[in-house]
């Protein structure tokens, strides 16, 4: 698959160096959702993180 869902979404986001790119999600609870580089030598070096998500 390539990633492109059927609503025109994708899981990935393919960015050149100095391009930019939003991404809209929808959490289904409260937790911690880690996310990471899909060039995985730079997620060795820092390149991932954890979004966290709270009740409103």
């Amino acid at each position: 698959s390539d990633g492109v869902g059927s609503g025109g979404g994708a899981q990935a986001l393919g960015l050149l160096p100095a391009q930019g790119g939003f991404v809209e999600l929808e959490l289904p609870e409260a937790g911690h959702y880690p996310f990471v580089s899909h060039i995985m030598s730079d997620a060795e070096r820092g390149a991932k993180g954890t979004l966290r998500a709270v009740e409103r």
